[in-house]
């Protein structure tokens, strides 16, 4: 495995939503903060993101009243207001009186099937890269 490979698969297919060595957004959980690093347990955490999805990270999808759905992590709250932090770290204030629907879909906002678009060398690659990235020697 190559880690520096891996931080341009890092930078391409996760900086969206993770931030590893002042690279990406803290959307979605900071990688730094994981008790298991191991290889084993960063892949089925990427195969499988379901499986385990912390609270604070819950996909939420609004109807608003006029239609229009906004999808997120629920990024705060108000009497008046809610705010939905969507995939790309974009914030949508949204006013309680506009909203129709509010639903938790129980599952991350991280995507399933991450695997189909990256090649067993890529995942390689950047399981190398963040091992290195969280271990540094």
């Amino acid at each position: 495995a190559d880690a520096s490979r891996g931080k341009e698969v890092f930078k391409q297919r996760c900086s969206a939503c993770h931030r590893l060595e002042s690279v990406g957004n803290e959307v979605g959980p900071n990688l730094a903060g994981l008790t298991d690093k191991s290889s084993q347990n960063m892949l089925t955490s990427i195969l499988d993101p379901n499986r385990a999805v912390e609270p604070k990270y819950v996909s939420y999808t609004a109807v608003m009243g006029d239609g229009r759905l906004h999808s997120g992590m629920l990024a705060g709250e108000s009497g008046g207001s809610l705010t939905l932090l969507d995939a790309d770290g974009k914030q949508h204030v949204l006013l309680r009186r506009d909203l129709e629907e509010l639903s938790a879909s129980g599952k991350s906002l991280m995507p399933e099937g991450l695997e189909k678009d990256i090649s067993v060398e890529q995942m390689r690659d950047l399981l190398s890269y963040v091992q290195q990235a969280l271990n540094p020697r």
